[in-house]
């Protein structure tokens, strides 16, 4: 007995509220009911095909290349599908395979509507027709997608999937747009300082970003091209690529396959993002990789704690004071009027160190197994609330679409808008309360990943200063020192204090 199959994809056609899996379920059972109805009996199992992964061309879907080979090796009567165009969205080419392949299997296209057999010229006409139909439908519906994506572009939008290292992907007033994430940001900016001001190259900063304890978007360590990719990248000036990587068609081995292709004069939008690297630094390094020639600043920085240690007596600055013996180098305050005493810098570096240390020690007790997996529960709540926010923001832009073209009426259109408005007010509340709720602890980890870091850098003689002392200001706000003379009955003693202020 010849068997009948049947062949589920979901198409730009279907209601884009619901899901691929809701789809094929709702076209499974009509194809069902007409299948009891006219043959008198339900396709088996083994005999549905569903898809449910998207390809534009039949070579990139693998269930109808299943079904395709079934008809080719088996005895098939007929393909049960809902519309001839769930079969071919492509192009003409393979329109043509599929009309070749069911005129010479003998092979039938049943539709609820309709039953197609290509060996009979008008059936094969009507059918080419309806595929071309469906084409038509596609080609539109991508232009009007491409349209969409551009103009978010020049809204300053972030319109591509992942985000770049040193941002997050979220939603601001439904717009995509990028924020800061303050741990990979600290980085970037270091990635910066050590092209500019230590003049090394790709893989070395590479080394030492990992040597750091960064990870890369993926869990990966940084290489050089990556590092090469970070510093030729507008976004961090707060700059936005449009099609910056173009997709293209092309034939390869006798099939087409989709490659995406730089496009060097690709148009720079003003982002909606902040920025984490300044212009001047942007340009410096554009014009180092043009050069291709060590630079270095004009004035070497000694003093790492430069903008950073200050005066806990009158809140001046402590500034670094070179002699002809480094060991007798010193740290001393500005302020000539404040009788704030000087120490000498490897002295004072040891206790600022082990200052640290202890301030990361207090952060540690802070930071339990248990804490750490509320933290990380916590916010997998807040990120699962975000993604209903933006599916609800989905269906209600999707209502206005299905009114506009008649789908549903007025009444219907106010009902469900209404139902999904108090939805949304109903999400957004539990992302705010969820967010004013979430545990501090957090921080601390953040913190003592950035400290832990800090003590490795500040031992570390390989490193300059600059690098040092770039680092250190993307966590610590001021680090104050004291130092008194103690009289007392048989000699005079001089301590000296320490306190770490965190940003």
């Amino acid at each position: 007995m010849q068997e009948y199959l049947m062949y589920l994809r979901k198409s730009r056609q279907d209601n884009p509220s619901e899901t691929v899996e809701e789809v094929l379920a709702r076209h499974e059972k009509q194809l069902q009911e007409y299948s009891i109805k006219t043959f008198g009996y339900r396709i088996e199992e083994e005999n549905i095909y569903r898809e449910v992964v998207s390809g534009e061309t039949i070579d990139d879907r693998p269930e109808i290349n299943r079904l395709f080979e079934r008809m080719q090796n088996e005895d098939i009567k007929g393909i049960l599908v809902v519309e001839p165009s769930r079969l071919t969205r492509g192009d003409l080419l393979d329109c043509g395979r599929v009309v070749h392949l069911f005129k010479y299997t003998n092979t039938l296209i049943v539709t609820p509507q309709k039953t197609y057999n290509l060996d009979n010229k008008f059936d094969r006409k009507f059918f080419e027709m309806e595929l071309s139909r469906g084409n038509d439908y596609l080609e539109y519906t991508k232009e009007i997608l491409a349209r969409g994506r551009c103009a978010s572009a020049h809204e300053g939008n972030y319109i591509g999937g992942v985000a770049p290292y040193g941002y997050d992907r979220v939603r601001i007033d439904k717009s995509p747009t990028l924020i800061i994430n303050e741990k990979e940001a600290n980085a970037i900016r270091l990635i910066f300082d050590m092209y500019l001001n230590e003049g090394i190259g790709y893989h070395e900063i590479a080394n030492r970003i990992n040597a750091l304890g960064f990870i890369g978007k993926r869990g990966k360590p940084f290489i050089g091209k990556v590092i090469n990719d970070i510093l030729h990248n507008p976004v961090y000036i707060g700059k936005i690529k449009y099609q910056h990587r173009k997709e293209v068609k092309v034939y390869e081995n006798g099939k087409l396959k989709k490659k995406r292709i730089v496009n060097d004069n690709c148009e720079l939008i003003d982002g909606k993002h902040e920025a984490i690297i300044s212009i001047e630094q942007f340009q410096a390094v554009q014009e180092r990789k043009g050069k291709n020639v060590r630079i270095s600043p004009k004035k070497e920085l000694s003093n790492v704690y430069s903008g950073i240690l200050k005066c806990a007596k009158c809140g001046h600055s402590i500034g670094r004071k070179s002699d002809k013996n480094p060991v007798q180098d010193r740290y001393f305050c500005r302020n000539r009027q404040c009788d704030n005493i000087s120490e000498r810098t490897d002295i004072l570096d040891k206790a600022i160190i082990e200052a640290l240390k202890k301030t990361l020690a207090d952060f540690e007790t802070q930071i339990t197994e248990d804490n750490f997996k509320i933290v990380q529960s916590h916010k997998a709540i807040i990120a699962q609330l975000e993604s209903d926010l933006a599916k609800i923001e989905q269906k209600q832009e999707q209502l206005y679409d299905f009114l506009e073209n008649g789908i549903y009426s007025k009444e219907v259109f106010i009902n469900r808008n209404n139902a999904l408005d108090e939805d949304r007010q109903r999400t957004i509340k539990a992302i705010k309360e969820a967010r004013e709720t979430a545990p501090t602890i957090e921080n601390y980890k953040q913190k003592s990943l950035s400290l832990h870091q800090a003590i490795d850098m500040l031992q570390d003689t390989s490193m300059s200063a600059l690098t040092k002392n770039t680092f250190l200001k993307t966590f610590i706000k001021a680090i104050y020192f004291e130092k008194n003379t103690i009289n007392n009955k048989w000699h005079n003693k001089e301590e000296f204090t320490i306190k770490i202020e965190l940003l």
